[in-house]
């Protein structure tokens, strides 16, 4: 089985993304610099989009933008959004299944927590075919909830409330759910996915030990609770 780890994808990887030329309609090609909305991510956050990665290939991508500053004739740019908040832009999985994504919001949810107070998306409810949307059901699936549910428009505006949707751990059963249907990610990375913000990549980093350094009886907690 293929072991993808779940990645941020930073300034010093748009050139060899550009090389594919699946993501020029962003503006992203390997002989032209970052585009507008990709740098100010990158200077924002460190990154401008998450994918999983197995060696040198990177598949199943999202891409991601500051709400003020979002890819030329974007759809949301002309739908009213959060100030302050991130857009997710761009939407390129690997496989028809709905859950590809799901690990992909978490692990972003998880680096953009503290940075943004929500993540918001363009969403469809017809056919899917404009990659920069993605359908209803599937943001649905993934945690967003309609910010406007008396919106009739062809675009709906999808949004993930980080200010109280992001935990700070997971449980086994959440992680060994998330290895079972996270398209082959290592149990490893599945149970980074909602850790609190410290660096922007998070390939390989070691668990953190827990040090208990007072033990009481249960006789000795209620005389004496812990501080």
């Amino acid at each position: 089985m293929r072991v993808r780890h779940l990645t941020t994808l930073a300034r010093e990887d748009a050139a060899s993304l550009g090389v594919s030329g699946n993501l020029r309609p962003w503006g992203i090609d390997a002989d032209s610099s970052l585009p507008d909305w990709a740098d100010a991510a990158c200077r924002a956050w460190g990154f401008f989009g998450v994918a999983s990665r197995h060696g040198d290939e990177v598949d199943g991508i999202i891409l991601v933008a500051p709400e003020s500053c979002l890819p030329v004739e974007h759809p949301m740019s002309k739908i009213p959004r959060t100030p302050g908040g991130a857009v997710l832009v761009g939407f390129l999985p690997h496989q028809n299944d709905v859950s590809w994504g799901r690990v992909r919001t978490s692990f972003l949810a998880a680096r953009l927590n503290g940075s943004v107070p929500v993540i918001e998306a363009g969403a469809v409810v017809g056919p899917w075919v404009d990659r920069r949307l993605a359908p209803v059901t599937w943001l649905e699936s993934w945690g967003f909830q309609e910010a406007d549910p008396m919106c009739a428009g062809l675009v709906r505006r999808m949004r993930l409330d980080l200010r109280r949707s992001v935990k700070t751990e997971e449980t086994w059963a959440e992680r060994l759910f998330g290895w079972l249907r996270g398209n082959g990610l290592a149990p490893a990375d599945v149970g980074r996915l909602r850790w609190p913000t410290g660096s922007v990549r998070h390939d390989h980093e070691p668990p953190v030990a827990v040090i208990q350094t007072r033990t009481q009886s249960p006789q000795q907690a209620i005389r004496e609770p812990l501080t």
